[in-house]
């Protein structure tokens, strides 16, 4: 009742969000600037006292070549170009004329320009590019003319003056040609032709023979010049290379210096290296200089070494970044004739016992992620891409970031300077991502020259201090892959005299994902986006799980190399607002339900696991998850000290919390399970571990750990503790037991405040979001208006548990030991089951049907778990747990003195569920809803409320009862419930109970044929060893099917035919590959039908089946065209291990396995949309193979699909089109007594008509409804089905029905539209769901078929609006 919702003067109505969220508590951001350097141009190469002063600049002149370009346009082709395509064109002439080619600016990707270039039909592309520019005598005079390209995607051939003077390949490389030799005074002309492709995941076809970067999508993929192009004038002794290599321990430097001599000609000269200051307002200070007189350069490339000793060198850090220029300079006879300088930092950056040293000193690294794809190319200046690299980089800075990667590819040259000025190092990422599918050869010749050329490029950064070689790429069972891999890393080693850590790849670490090879590395990577595809209380488990398999892959007791985990959490692509969305209206939930979710495009429904719908529809989304869900994973990483480095998937340099993470020195109160605090009773007292960790290089005396609760209604502050932690040395970690009393506040929200002071000084802070409730709660009596009466369910815990919770409440309740005992409108309970296993059969109980439509009755179901438990409307529940429940009728009286935050992980042993099973599929019953981790579709409803007839049913699955003794929002909650349920004010916005899926499909079992599977049948359904290659079912052991029953079996309401492996060689089904078992085959072909089928029926299922895309089932047909059926995890197909309906499968064969386990199958259904077409084969396909060129986003989540059988329905021989050529007429009517007509209009299709339905909003005795009129003559005595498709956007219960021509008897029969505006098929079989009501029969139809707006269960109901359109209304 709404008036005991009043807590001890507190109303809970009045603790929900009516005061502002509290602000973050978090550390503030530093002041980092980026430091001011001198150009290398301007650094001096003569002697301060020389006569004629000489900076590098004198000796390199550099002159841009960006500006507007003419282009040809591009061609595109679906297959290769041929190299030598094109030439016979003359357009590198300098007669040529260019004026009819469009102007095109470079540098700029040259699909911004032509946009509908890039498509996967036609993914080759080639285009031209033409310029020129003048030169004059005096500078072609003892000069080397040379052109610079930054990037040029992918093959470039570059010609001056109709000369071709060089070519290149790389998407991420910069080359230097020399073009002295074609180059004149006065005008030339400049042109490059340009081939590029759309790579492997966007219509390249072919084994790959080179690295394509990102391709999170086709955009990502850029081509033609789309990086800076400049003109040098050097030289005639050019110094090509300068390759600097820090000692701290000799307090020197070693340089590799190449020189070219393009003479033919041998020439001694001398060589002064020397060391400058690169700080502006230093005056280019010397600190060190070494000479080498008389070295011979012969003619072409030389190569030589200086080293050079420093005096007092200033270390470049992540707080002072200080940087030098190194200038070497070559005389003769006492003249200097080139020069040219690099600059770098002094600094070392190395791996040791599984601990990263930067200058020798430990540092734990903070990192961030900066996605390279979104610089360059896309149209800004120079300085425009300056300040937006500017911005970022220097704003991870000041977050406390140490270190970015450059993800998936290299990034433009400007970044890096920009890095090395801020202080930031960078995680450097070579271009190798996501794809496997190489020419081995081919790829290795390509790969090895790019990758010394961007090793080349950006070595002599301080800010790169590790490299990453590749992103993401699968090398299980691909030995090629694995092989180039280890190439790659030997190639860097050889070339990097600095020696710094080398990463593989990143990712490589989650070996789960992409393979268990001993891959030669020094740092493992770990990608998980735990809290996004799982929940994130999951994470402690799966990063120890992570640890163990690393040392087994490398045979190690403890970890020798550092684990870091650099891509986590996530929340930074697939988001969209929908300003329109109204919060509270389940109808406006439900078209999001609908909507199709995947990895990419979460569509706002694929983010409800974690956050509310409308947080994810609504602004600013992704940075309050990623702060919500950052603060708590990279906790979990602090307090985990196999890790010694993450970062977030985020890409955002303005996140304030991030300061949190990334203070050196962390507080943390949290459980052992390394929850955090949540929901607490006033007063009471709690045990917590109290952890500190300290991953800087400060030492802390007399720490003390304080905790204070702000209350979010009115800001005041209440101290709860104060622990004195003591001494705690620089780069080690203390945790403790404490134990928390909750001060007496008031109920509501609160910050909960850590602050960590070493004497006046706050080194430290953390903050958690806290509910606070007076413990009275738990027993506070409730007012009653009605009955309350126990189901006894035989569970004798179960109902002393529910008996106990009531008799807290002060209700006087009577047990029943069955329904019929029910002889008024009372409040019936069913126990929750908590305490034992218990079977509930509610679902088609006439008793309970009478006891709640007629007499008015409240059924209230408390959560349960037995998955063969049935409940009114057919529900049934689905065991999927997690850590977050989303309101979808916030305002409702349960939800009283709570809010969205209230049901964001509780305080239950069981990783902190909220919800452990849910109601599927869901619909507009829907009060709170569980939704689906990211890349699944799986949404279930947690609270439903719904009415039948005069009386209600709700049906709880939140862990309420369970928990509510430990976790105040779970007590806050269930009271509201009871006392909801028992009273006298219910909720007026519930609707009519809508029907969950049918346990079974609706097929004539006479009409349904055998798929004979023997012959391509590769496994028995027994094993005996684990993972041993050669067992059956899915290779498990002892944990098999062997208990499958054989012969013609009944699943679903579908017949199916087992093989006997007794009597085919010894094998019973069919298994393809998956992520945890890759020796089965990738696919199972030419499976034979030979005949037309209107549906096929797989009985299938999974193991590690709960998620991802487990492969598909392909259609072939007789006409050479095939049709895919996807076949994906908690869709329509599960674990065999977790057996339960889902939104596209029925449960099918369930047994207890050796371990008394109840495993089971899984029967989905494919409607045939080619029925008139005979069926050739089917092909079994794995997710790999089923996926083609499409990248898997989490392959660890691939399922091993098992099929089991296969069953065809026969295509009906007796057809009656109502809306095809015997379609007469269509009337908008009305139910006798009403007033409001349908509205009807007919559109003529190539196959007959289709009805566009309009129902007006109904009120209660108004029915509209529409007539269809159709012609009967000839048709057959008898059918089985009533089938149709129709489309609706809104979910909705229309009711048919079919009279006999006397009006005396009909069928009739109710359908649910579902709601998200697509069309689907629907089935109506004659004596099932399309009931005989006193005796129609076919041979007397009176040839009309009329729909109306109402339900068998809810006939009086009001309703709203519905439009939906209906076609191929068919008798069969």
């Amino acid at each position: 009742m709404l008036k005991s919702q009043l807590l001890f003067g507190v109303s809970l109505a009045a603790l929900g969000v009516a005061a502002a969220e509290l602000a973050p508590y978090v550390p503030a951001p530093h002041q980092f600037q980026r430091v001011q350097t001198v150009p290398a141009a301007e650094i001096a190469v003569t002697a301060p006292d020389a006569a004629k002063k000489l900076t590098v600049g004198d000796f390199i002149k550099t002159r841009s070549l960006n500006g507007i370009w003419k282009c040809s346009g591009l061609e595109t082709s679906a297959r290769p170009i041929p190299a030598d395509d094109g030439l016979d064109r003359k357009y590198a002439g300098t007669a040529f004329d260019d004026t009819k080619w469009d102007d095109i600016a470079v540098p700029l990707n040259w699909y911004k320009k032509y946009p509908k270039k890039q498509t996967s039909e036609e993914p080759y592309v080639r285009g031209y590019y033409r310029t020129s520019f003048n030169l004059t005598p005096e500078e072609l005079k003892n000069s080397r003319i040379m052109l610079n390209f930054d990037v040029v995607g992918y093959d470039a051939k570059v010609f001056l003056n109709d000369v071709e003077v060089g070519n290149h390949h790389g998407d991420f490389t910069p080359f230097k040609l020399d073009v002295t030799g074609a180059a004149k005074a006065g005008k030339n002309v400049l042109a490059v032709r340009v081939f590029s492709d759309n790579g492997p995941t966007f219509g390249v076809r072919e084994k790959i023979t080179h690295v394509y970067g990102s391709q999170w999508s086709i955009n990502n993929i850029k081509g033609g010049i789309w990086q800076d192009v400049t003109l040098s004038i050097e030289p005639e002794l050019r110094i090509d290379r300068l390759t600097v290599t820090p000692d701290l321990a000799k307090s020197g430097i070693t340089v590799d210096c190449r020189i070219v001599n393009p003479t033919e000609n041998s020439i001694k000269v001398d060589l002064l290296g020397k060391v400058v200051s690169a700080m502006k307002g230093e005056n280019g200070a010397p600190v060190g200089q070494a000479a080498e007189n008389g070295f011979l350069l012969k003619p072409g490339v030389n190569d030589t070494t200086i080293t050079v000793g420093l005096k007092e060198p200033k270390k470049w850090s992540i707080d002072a970044p200080y940087l030098y220029h190194f200038v070497l300079s070559l005389s003769e006879r006492g003249n200097i004739v080139s020069a040219a300088s690099a600059r770098f930092g002094f600094r070392e950056f190395h791996v040791r016992d599984s601990k990263f040293y930067l200058n020798g000193e430990e540092i734990y690294l903070f990192g961030e992620n900066i996605p390279s794809v979104t610089y360059g190319g896309h149209g800004l200046s120079t300085a425009e891409e300056e300040k937006k690299l500017e911005k970022y980089i220097l704003g991870c800075r000041n977050l406390g970031y140490v270190m970015l990667r450059n993800a998936h590819m290299p990034i433009m040259p400007k970044a890096l300077e920009v890095a090395d000025e801020c202080g930031m190092m960078m995680f450097n990422e070579w271009g190798w991502c996501f794809s496997n599918g190489i020419d081995a050869d081919a790829f290795h010749k390509v790969n090895q020259k790019e990758l010394e050329e961007f090793f080349h490029a950006t070595a002599n950064h301080p800010s790169v201090a590790m490299w990453s070689l590749g992103n993401e790429v699968v090398h299980r069972n691909a030995p090629p892959v694995a092989r180039e891999m280890d190439r790659q890393v030997e190639l860097i080693r050889s070339l990097d005299k600095q020696k710094r850590p080398i990463s593989t790849f990143s990712g490589a670490g989650g070996w789960r994902s992409y393979g268990e090879t001993k891959l030669d590395t020094d740092v493992r990577d770990l990608h998980t986006y735990t809290a996004l595809s799982s929940p994130w209380t999951k994470l402690p488990e799966e990063l120890a799980e992570i640890v163990e398999g690393d040392r087994r892959i490398y045979g190690e007791k403890e970890l020798t190399r550092p684990l870091v985990a650099w891509e986590n959490v996530g929340f930074s692509w697939g988001i969209y607002s929908d300003p329109n969305f109204k919060r509270g209206d389940v109808r406006e939930y439900a078209k999001y339900v609908a909507k199709p979710t995947t990895w990419g495009n979460p569509n706002g429904i694929g983010f409800t696991g974690v956050a509310p719908l409308f947080k994810a529809l609504g602004p600013n989304f992704n940075a309050w998850a990623q702060a919500h869900y950052g603060r708590r994973i990279f906790e979990i990483y602090r307090l985990t000290p196999d890790y010694t480095g993450f970062a977030p998937w985020f890409s955002n340099s303005n996140l304030r919390e991030a300061t949190l993470w990334n203070q050196p020195v962390f507080p943390s109160l949290h459980t052992e399970a390394l929850t955090f605090p949540r929901n607490f009773f006033a007063d009471e007292t709690t045990k917590w571990q109290l952890s500190v960790v300290n991953s800087g290089n400060d030492s802390f005396r007399n720490l003390v750990f304080d905790v204070a609760m702000v209350a979010e209604k009115d800001r005041s502050v209440t101290q709860a503790a104060s622990f004195k932690i003591g001494d705690l040395a620089a780069q080690s970690r203390l945790t403790r037991p404490v134990e928390l009393k909750m001060p007496a506040l008031a109920p509501g929200h609160y910050q909960m405040r850590i602050t960590l002071r070493d004497g006046g000084r706050t080194v430290g802070q953390n903050y958690y979001d806290t509910f606070v409730q007076d413990p009275g709660i738990l027993s506070r009596k409730i007012e009653t208006a009605r009955p309350v009466r126990i189901l006894d369910t035989g569970a004798a815990k179960n109902v002393a548990e529910l008996e106990a919770l009531l008799k807290a409440y002060q209700i006087p309740y009577k047990t029943v030991k069955s329904v019929e005992e029910l002889k008024e409108a009372a409040l019936l309970i069913v126990p929750p089951e908590i305490a034992e296993e218990q079977l509930v059969a509610l679902g088609s109980s006439a008793e309970l049907t009478n006891f709640i439509r007629n007499l008015g009755g409240t059924l209230l179901v408390l959560e349960q778990k037995n998955m063969k438990s049935r409940l009114p409307g057919n529900q049934a529940v689905t065991m999927v747990g997690n850590t977050f429940v989303d309101l979808v009728i916030p305002d409702h009286p349960v939800f009283a003195g709570l809010d969205y935050r209230s049901f964001d992980t509780w305080n239950n042993p069981d990783k902190g569920y909220v919800v452990a099973g849910t109601f599927v599929p869901f619909t507009l019953n829907a009060v709170a809803a569980k939704g689906p981790m990211l890349g699944r579709q799986d949404v279930g409803m947690a609270l439903v409320e719904a009415t039948d007839g005069k009386g209600r049913i709700i049906l709880s699955q939140l862990e309420a009862t369970a928990c509510r003794k430990l976790d105040s929002v779970a007590a806050t909650y269930l009271y509201n419930l009871i006392d909801y349920a028992a009273g006298a004010d219910y909720w007026k916005g519930a609707l009519p109970l809508a029907d969950a899926v049918d346990r079974d499909y609706t097929a004539d079992k006479e009409n349904l044929v055998f798929i004979d599977l023997a012959e391509k049948a590769n496994v028995p359904f027994r094993d005996e060893v684990d993972n041993d290659g050669k067992g059956g079912w899915t290779d498990q052991g002892t944990n098999d099917f062997r208990m499958m029953p054989l012969g013609v079996q009944e699943a679903a309401g579908i017949r199916f035919n087992i093989l006997d492996p007794d009597k085919n060689n010894g094998r019973s089904c069919l298994v393809v590959r998956g992520s945890e078992r890759q020796h089965f085959p990738a696919a199972i072909r030419d499976i034979k039908v030979g005949r037309k089928l209107s549906r096929l029926f797989f009985l299938h299922t999974a193991a590690w089946g709960g998620k991802g895309k487990a492969g598909a089932y392909r259609i072939n047909f007789a006409d050479g065209t095939h049709l895919d059926y996807p076949i994906e995890g908690n869709q329509n197909i599960g674990d065999w291990w977790t057996v339960a309906q889902l939104p596209a499968a029925k449960i099918g064969i369930l047994r207890k396995n050796a371990m008394d386990h109840e495993v089971g199958t899984f029967v989905a259904e494919w409607e045939n949309p080619k029925p008139d077409v005979e069926i050739k084969s089917i092909d079994f396909l794995s997710a790999t193979e089923a996926r083609g060129n499409e990248i898997d986003w989490l392959p660890s989540g691939t399922p091993i699909p098992v099929l089991v059988a296969v069953t065809g329905e026969k295509v009906s021989d007796k057809l009656l089109d109502i809306t095809g050529s015997r379609f007469v007429r269509a009337a908008g009517l009305m139910e006798h007594g009403s007033t409001v007509p349908a509205e009807v209009k007919t559109v003529k299709t190539g196959s007959g008509v289709q009805l566009d339905i309009s129902f007006k909003a109904s009120p209660p005795k108004e029915i509209p409804a529409v007539l269809i009129s159709y012609d009967k003559k000839d048709a057959a005595a008898d059918y089985r089905y009533l089938t149709f498709q129709a489309k609706s956007p809104e979910e909705a219960v229309i009711q048919v029905v079919l009279p006999r021509e006397d009006w005396q008897a009909r069928l009739r029969g109710d359908v649910t539209l579902k709601g998200d505006n697509r069309w689907h098929k629907y089935r109506l079989m004659v004596g099932r769901n399309f009931e005989n009501e006193n005796g129609f029969s076919f041979d007397k139809q009176r040839g009309e078929l009329f729909l109306y707006y109402r339900s068998l269960r809810a006939p009086d109901t009001a309703r709203p609006a519905l439009n939906f359109e209906i076609k191929d209304i068919t008798l069969e």
